[in-house]
């Protein structure tokens, strides 16, 4: 009989987390012991497995391990059977990301161990040297896939005696350990696997241009492995260390788009139970309408549609719908929030006023679907009234551009509790190019009528030019703004591109109709980058990158990587959502110099799609097919394409 314990780590500040596959990692919150009530949402584990025996061989089932995530606490979990005992537990010092992992065994053994890598271009180096054997890895690997292992940054392994490990036939390192009486596992910086049960496939890309692929794989990674078990995703494992609920939401968008139905659910399931902002980091107004919009947006596409969202969720679109009116009807337009980006002075800030929009746009949408007129019709006009105030305030007619901060010129502001803090503390209004201004337009990438302007509007046109000529690299790099030397608040600006930045000119091009120049912004300004290396930091998008290449502190971003992945994910196949008379619309297409691509499966509600994509002269042509995922054979399926709209039976394909 399996037996676990649980003890308390007395530290409130310190979360480890210990999966089914005895990997684990440290989560440092930055809460004080009064502030952890929510705990424990990131260390979220029981373990219930066995140790198996045939003859003199035994090893760990990792595989058939179940988790549960109820009344647990972070600390130390050991397994014991049959004289076999598995113990996890990180160190004594808690700064260190170290974490061991060993196996003693009561006599003699005879144990195999044996590991694989999904991506073998994140096998930065091997070493081996006086028993130890060490990896340099930078992800964890496919959870899916029952030999694979994901071991990250550095993975030791002492025995006693040593054992040198060789390689299979198939290419994988093995470990024999006859005649071996401990082994000892030490991890530097691990990270989660966990074996939940769920029916997402994710999307596969397969193109003729290696970059694209191997980029889109390790950004859909790296979204997947930021998730933990009760659905939480973390801005950054190492860096941030925070949940915050804008990041989350964008990342998971993509996740969900390409295939993660049920990791979107458990992401949604844990921010509606919470009810209110970020975990740590910014507490911005604006994070719970991010969230309507994604909830709204993923509707469209997710097995129970969009009236079953809105039906099941109303509670919070109901809390946050009336939040947002109260707050617009106050102020008698946009509301004061943090802009984080320049500065924390809770000024009239156009980007998360663009966000607050949308929200109110999206709660109204639900309430008129679930025939909730009242609400509808309030809501409305909240958004209209926050609309008009932003036109007026947040648009500089003699500058032609939105403008970051639309406080009255003059105005300042005193924190009453830091009054000496110069970040906390400044002008009310600050008219720099700000690339955050491409988001009031980009959000209508999200549904029509979602931007505070549309993404033709002559206004967001202006801003935009302005955006690529001042503060644009030259090599399809967005820094993240300009200069403005009467702020107190980095009068230089920040020179550093961001690749969110890329992709959302990417999605700004792609809903005007452009592809050809939304895939320059992700082709130049990310996957043939000269001046940030993708190959050597791994395939994969920090947050931003200096001008001389060096990623951010941040060096694994959710965010970046979830955006890429959306961007890729439209600009190849042309989605629309409930077009007029079909279910679905596709127009696929190929940047020049690109002659295959294959996206499969494409999950939309009850369908599994697979798209082959291939040049043919100047024509593309596509053939689609199709899966119903519950096996009706009667369900049909409308696809409006360049030629007109089709219909597609399950196990058929159309050509076009």
């Amino acid at each position: 009989m399996t037996t676990i314990s649980d003890l308390v780590v007395n530290n409130p500040n310190m979360l480890v987390r210990v999966d089914t596959h005895a990997n684990a990692r440290e989560i440092w919150t930055g809460f004080s012991a009064g502030s952890l009530q929510t705990q424990p949402y990131f260390c979220e584990f029981e373990l219930a497995g066995k140790v198996s025996r045939a003859g003199k061989k035994q090893w760990t089932a990792f595989s058939e391990m179940q988790w549960s995530n109820e009344n647990c606490f972070p600390g130390h979990v050991e397994l014991t059977s049959e004289g076999v005992r598995l113990s996890a537990k990180n160190g004594q010092d808690f700064s260190s990301n170290s974490l061991s992992l060993s196996y003693t065994f009561g006599e003699k053994s005879d144990v195999s161990f044996e590991l694989s890598f999904l991506l073998p271009d994140w096998v930065k180096a091997e070493k081996f040297s006086k028993g130890q054997l060490r990896f340099d890895i930078d992800w964890r690997q496919n959870p899916r896939q029952l030999k694979k292992a994901d071991w990250q940054e550095s993975f030791f392994i002492r025995t006693e005696p040593s054992v040198t490990p060789r390689k299979n036939e198939q290419g994988n390192w093995v470990w024999d350990f006859s005649g071996v009486k401990s082994v000892v596992f030490i991890y530097e910086t691990p990270v989660q696997k966990t074996t939940i049960k769920t029916d997402d496939r994710f999307l596969e890309l397969k193109t003729d241009n290696p970059k694209l692929d191997k980029t889109f794989l390790a950004c859909l990674e790296t979204v997947r492995t930021n998730q933990f078990a009760s659905g939480v995703i973390l801005a950054d494992l190492f860096h941030y260390r925070d949940a915050w609920l804008r990041d989350g939401t964008y990342a998971m968008m993509g996740l969900a788009l390409a295939g993660g139905h049920d990791a979107w659910g458990r992401f949604v399931d844990f921010w509606v139970r919470k009810g209110g902002f970020s975990v740590g980091g910014e507490r911005e107004a604006q994070q719970p309408a991010i969230f309507m919009t994604g909830l709204w947006y993923a509707s469209q596409f997710l097995r129970d549609g969009a009236t079953g969202t809105a039906r099941e969720k109303w509670d919070y679109f109901e809390q946050f719908g009336d939040y947002y009116e109260r707050r617009v009807n106050e102020h008698g337009g946009m509301i004061p929030t943090a802009e984080e980006w320049i500065c924390f002075v809770p000024a009239l800030s156009s980007w998360p006023n663009s966000e607050i929009y949308s929200g109110l746009i999206t709660a109204s949408k639900t309430a008129q679907l679930l025939g909730k007129k009242d609400k509808a019709q309030r809501w409305s006009a909240a958004a209209q009234k926050l609309q008009a105030d932003f036109l007026a305030k947040a648009y500089d007619t003699q500058l032609g551009r939105f403008i970051p901060l639309a406080g009255k010129p003059g105005e300042l502001f005193v924190d009453p509790k830091h009054p000496d803090i110069k970040n906390y503390n400044g002008p009310l209004r600050d008219t720099r190019v700000d690339a955050g201004m491409l988001q009031v337009a980009r959000l209508e990438f999200f549904g029509e009528g979602q931007g505070i302007v549309a993404a033709d509007d002559p206004r967001f046109l202006s801003t935009e030019k302005q955006i690529y000529e001042q503060i644009s690299d030259g090599k399809h790099g967005i820094d993240r703004f300009g200069p403005n030397p009467d702020s107190p608040h980095q009068p230089g600006g920040e020179k550093n591109p961001w690749p969110q930045l890329m992709c959302w000119s990417a999605q700004l091009h792609t809903l005007r109709g452009d592809r050809a120049v939304a895939w320059q912004w992700l082709d130049k300004g990310i996957l043939q980058s000269t001046v940030f290396s993708l190959e050597k930091n791994l395939w994969r998008l920090p947050e931003f990158w200096t001008p001389g290449g060096q990623p951010s502190p941040a060096s694994i971003f959710p965010w970046s990587c979830g955006e890429l992945v959306t961007s890729v994910i439209f600009l190849f196949t042309g989605l629309e959502f409930a077009p007029e008379g079909a279910d679905i619309a596709l127009s696929p297409w190929l940047p020049q110099g690109m002659n295959t691509a294959e996206l499969s499966p494409l999950a939309f509600k009850n369908w599994e799609l697979s798209l082959k994509i291939k040049r043919d002269g100047a024509a593309i042509k596509t053939e689609l097919s199709a899966k119903h995922i519950k096996g009706d054979a009667c369900a049909v399926l409308r696809v409006k394409t360049p030629q007109g709209i089709q219909t597609l039976s399950s196990g058929q394909t159309l050509s076009f």
